[in-house]
């Protein structure tokens, strides 16, 4: 999935998923020079936020190296 900035409109991040049963599995998160180190956070919670509205009966997981960023998205998304 290719994420778009909504301001430039270019392409700034990517995320690999691949679907297994009831789930979406994160595999991969990169994003492009130019999101900064200090909105990657942003970006990347709207991408999963994106993602899971997207896929809403399915479980958003993550890959043994990716599933810390989705732990972390799920506990900023429950203090929302």
């Amino acid at each position: 999935m290719l994420w778009q900035d909504p301001e430039s409109r270019h392409f700034v991040a990517m995320v690999g998923i691949e679907y297994m049963y009831h789930a979406v599995v994160i595999r991969q998160l990169v994003y492009g020079v130019e999101v900064p180190p200090t909105d990657r956070l942003k970006v990347r919670q709207e991408m999963l936020d994106a993602l899971d509205r997207q896929n809403q009966d399915l479980v958003l997981m993550g890959t043994v190296r990716i599933q810390h960023v989705v732990n972390d998205w799920r506990e900023a998304k429950q203090d929302d």
